[in-house]
């Protein structure tokens, strides 16, 4: 006749749940201590880090947040961040102003009342378009964490078919800029050599040196663009970064002359 079960007995042992070898901290290598142990040692200063940031009041809760969460910010996304977006911005300017002198005739015939409007003009539609309404508004509207004017197709299609006719435009008007732009960016770019003395005989004897070049510089990151988005933008990146540190310098050097340029601050101009 068969034992009665004991209440207070497990109806399995713990010994049959599994049959993998228990683990001890023995078995490791000196080498697999070491690194488990410099781990736990990074895991703590990181969370000490973030403490004393939190502690520092409304902005301090929000970085410590965004760094604690899968949106953290690295110095390599910010690089990235920094060739594959604000090259974009960073560039425009430069056909911008070669517009502008090429329609008052010349700088010589450009007066401060023209400068200073050109330069606000560039100031608030970066601050406005950028800042207000990508950073502020845009990028406050995702579909599951995915952007892009498709993305914002899928989340208000719902409300009627012909949005399908606004959200083909965007996505040609996309397309159109991201062809132009680095065109017209690079094309300013060479066209700005022309200006050097020691460049200017050369380009007047070759007319189509311009053209030549600036194909070339186009053809060179297409070419490698399959290779991925992250390794081209880290590559952009540095360069851009060296761009805005020189456009920095320079920049600092003629304001200790020309103080009155933050008079295009004002958007009465």
């Amino acid at each position: 006749m068969a034992n009665e079960p004991n209440e207070d007995e497990p109806l399995f042992h713990a010994a049959t749940y599994t049959q993998a070898p228990k683990v001890s901290h023995k078995v490791l290598t000196k080498e697999e201590r070491q690194v488990l142990i410099k781990q736990h040692e990074e895991k703590q200063q990181e969370a000490a880090k973030l403490d004393q940031v939190a502690s520092k009041g409304p902005v301090g809760r929000w970085w410590s947040r965004l760094q604690s969460g899968p949106n953290r910010i690295t110095p390599a996304m910010a690089i990235v961040a920094l060739g594959v977006v604000y090259g974009d911005i960073g560039t425009s300017p430069l056909y911008t102003m070669q517009t502008f002198l090429n329609g008052q005739g010349g700088l010589a015939h450009a007066d401060r009342e023209a400068v200073l409007g050109v330069l606000s003009l560039v100031f608030w539609s970066i601050t406005l378009i950028t800042t207000v309404k990508y950073v502020l508004i845009a990028m406050r509207i995702d579909n599951k964490g995915e952007g892009g004017i498709f993305a914002l197709y899928s989340l208000v299609r719902k409300y009627g078919a012909w949005l399908a006719i606004p959200a083909m435009l965007g996505g040609a008007a996309f397309l159109a800029d991201s062809v132009l732009t680095p065109a017209v960016s690079i094309s300013s770019a060479v066209e700005g050599l022309e200006t050097l003395p020691a460049f200017e005989k050369l380009f007047t004897e070759n007319k189509q040196l311009t053209l030549m070049i600036t194909a070339a510089i186009i053809l060179m990151p297409f070419s490698v663009q399959s290779r991925g988005t992250e390794r081209i933008g880290k590559a952009f990146g540095s360069v851009v970064l060296v761009w805005f540190s020189f456009l920095a310098v320079v920049g600092l050097a003629n304001l200790s002359q020309y103080w009155s340029v933050f008079a295009a601050l004002n958007p009465v101009y």
